[in-house]
């Protein structure tokens, strides 16, 4: 989230603080050049720059007035320098920095009339920025970051094409998420990147800001749909980069969380999202889970891109063999499809074995697990009651006991959890309790027998 300015590898550090406070002490301009000179150079070292000594002998308050010193532009960019680094370093320096007046200078210099000057006040900002939602909070409320993409306009298309990226994002990032009037203007230059932009780090900063630009609210997710990103995150889906794929999966996980509108807009995703069921990754597999969960919470339409994709095969896969969180995600994909009462769904899911599945669940998943499994197997009992006829009885009954799942169901009655217990003892006296008092009847007489 922030970084150090390096010096080109020619320079030299020669400098030490007696003789940048000696420069000081002298006051004339040149002196004061050479002093943020040095100081620029020692808090530029690549490894353990004496940024707590600067704060220390107190020479934030002397670079702060420097940077204001349009009338020597050599000392103001100096100045910039060094303070471009300080606020690379820990939170403790960035309030220190802030607790000086650095944002309203900051804000000043993104007015300048020279280039490099605009150039340094971005890269400062983006520092600030990345050091904490209090920090970054303050930038917005100060109206930097319409300033920001002012300079972004004017600038040459080649110049720090990184940075300013890397600072828009930073100001739009983090948690708890920035107020969306403030970083709402950022939206079309942070998809324009994303379509122009070839570099992976810019990438992956870029469509973080996105996601979490569009995170929870409808209005949001609006906005970005409206600036025609999706075939572009179509292809960051399909990237190689796990760093890329990762954030455009967030993305589409928070459009299909939206409206059912905005959900309907990422459907023609489903089959490229099924791959990613599969990446060695267990953060993407389960960001592609949830996506599919807040997919089969919609209408009917919805459910079908699934059935018609293999989704749900693939989920009932994987769920005996991924992690926890993965099977959570899973399980409410499960949950949710099953609570939309559609018989082709249930006879689906039970024909592809989500029964066995969910077997395994409940003999070896931790509380959290069985009792999410317990609300999937009680909505599909209930389907299948809605369903028999005559004698025939509820045929998920019985591919739930031919995997082994009624002993299990009955075993959790023993396993010390309330909550658990009781849900398990209403499937077994709601769906099974013929069968359980059948098994009681021959036991007594089996126990009779022998005696």
């Amino acid at each position: 989230m922030k970084r150090r300015y390096l010096p080109s590898p020619s320079e030299e550090v020669l400098e030490d603080f007696p003789a940048i406070l000696k420069s000081m002490d002298k006051g004339g301009d040149t002196d004061l050049v050479a002093a943020a000179t040095g100081l620029r150079k020692m808090l530029a070292n690549a490894r353990n720059p004496p940024i707590q000594q600067a704060v220390d002998y107190g020479l934030v308050p002397a670079l702060l007035v420097w940077m204001q010193r349009t009338d020597l532009p050599k000392l103001q960019y100096q100045a910039c320098w060094a303070v471009i680094n300080i606020a690379s370093g820990s939170h403790d320096h960035v309030t220190a920095l802030v607790s000086k007046g650095i944002i309203p200078v900051a804000y000043t210099m993104l007015t300048s009339d020279r280039e490099k000057v605009r150039e340094h006040a971005v890269w400062l900002i983006g520092n600030l920025a990345g050091d904490s939602a209090q920090v970054r909070d303050a930038l917005l409320q100060s109206d930097c970051l319409p300033r920001l993409l002012a300079c972004i306009h004017q600038s040459p298309a080649e110049t720090l094409k990184d940075i300013y990226p890397w600072a828009v994002s930073n100001l739009c990032r983090g948690k708890p998420k920035a107020e969306f009037q403030f970083v709402q203007c950022a939206v079309p230059y942070l998809c324009a990147v994303v379509k122009t932009n070839e570099s992976l780090g810019t990438l992956q900063e870029v469509l973080w800001a996105l996601s979490h630009i569009c995170v929870d609210r409808n209005e949001r997710i609006q906005v970005l749909l409206e600036e025609g990103i999706l075939p572009t995150i179509a292809d960051c889906l399909n990237s190689s980069e796990e760093k890329v794929q990762f954030p455009a999966l967030r993305i589409v996980g928070n459009i299909a969380a939206g409206r059912e509108d905005q959900t309907a807009a990422v459907l023609h995703l489903v089959p490229c999202l099924r791959s990613l069921l599969y990446s060695p990754s267990r953060a993407i597999q389960k960001e592609a889970a949830w996506t599919f969960s807040n997919i089969a919470s919609g209408p009917p339409v919805h459910l079908n891109s699934l059935l018609s994709s293999d989704i749900f095969s693939a989920l009932i896969d994987l769920l005996p063999k991924s992690s926890e969180a993965v099977q959570k995600e899973i399980l409410w994909s499960l949950s949710n499809a099953s609570l939309a009462r559609s018989d082709e769904i249930a006879s689906h899911l039970s024909h592809i074995g989500v029964f066995a599945s969910l077997t395994h669940i409940l003999e070896q998943g931790s509380p959290s697990l069985i009792y999410a499994a317990l609300d999937v197997l009680k909505a599909l009992l209930e389907i299948g009651q809605r369903q028999k006829s005559g004698k025939g009885g509820n045929e998920f009954c019985g591919r739930f006991e031919e995997c082994g799942g009624l002993d299990v169901l009955e075993s959790l009655q023993y396993q010390g959890n309330q909550q658990i217990y009781e849900k398990a003892l209403k499937l077994l006296n709601g769906y099974f309790e013929e069968e359980t008092e059948f098994d009681s009847v021959l036991q007594g007489l089996v126990g009779g027998v022998g005696m």
